[in-house]
Order: C-alpha cells, then sequence, then structure tokens
C-alpha cells in the first residue's frame, strides 16, 4: 500500500539549525553567548528555501513563547542575525492567529536592548 501523504525530509544541516535556534531561545542568560555563536554557524549551510522555512518555523516559535509569557524570543533572534530577525518580524505580521502582543512586545525589546 503507497502513503497517501509524503514523507516530510529535512536535511542535516535544517535539522541542526532548528536545535540550535531552540537551544538559543531556550538558554539562560549565562549559556546565550554560547547558543547564539552556535546558531549563527548553522545559517550559512542552509539553502534559501531552508532559510525561508526556518524564518516561518521562527515565527511560530516565537509566537508560542510569547503566548507563553516569554516575549524575549525576537529579540534573541534579532541579536544573532538581524537579517533573519527582519525576516521573523515580518513573519509575524503574517501569522493568521496575528497575536498582536508579539509584535509590541518585539518593538520594546528593541528600544530596550
Amino acid at each position: 500500500m503507497f502513503p497517501t501523504t509524503p514523507e516530510l525530509r529535512l536535511s542535516e544541516p535544517y535539522r541542526l539549525a532548528q536545535r540550535a535556534f531552540t537551544a538559543l531561545l531556550d538558554a539562560q542568560a549565562t549559556a546565550q553567548r554560547g547558543a547564539a555563536f552556535a546558531a549563527r554557524r548553522t545559517l550559512p549551510l542552509l539553502r534559501p528555501h531552508e532559510c525561508a522555512a526556518l524564518t516561518r518555523w521562527l515565527a511560530w516559535l516565537t509566537a508560542a513563547t510569547a503566548a507563553r509569557g516569554n516575549p524575549s524570543a525576537l529579540a534573541r533572534i534579532q541579536r544573532t542575525d538581524p537579517a533573519l530577525g527582519r525576516g521573523v518580524e515580518a513573519m509575524l505580521a503574517r501569522l493568521p492567529l496575528a497575536a498582536p502582543g508579539v509584535a509590541s512586545a518585539a518593538a520594546q525589546l528593541r528600544r530596550s536592548a
């Protein structure tokens, strides 16, 4: 029997980037710098479509962490890679659940950082 949905295959660099950015967003303040360097090292290994997928994934992750009361995820991404941070911020505005608190929290963090 053939499956009706294709299997999702993620490349190794993409999975490494996901793990590195998850570690960055979960890191305590003392481990944040090392996690940021590890996450930044994964970005050049990604293909363009993987960068776009990572941006979408990070936008959803940022919205989820903001909903749980941690609005610093976007600021951490922006400090790690400004271009990726801009992409995540733009993608946040396009998410269907449009969490207005996420964008305002990001703006406040940017001014205070």
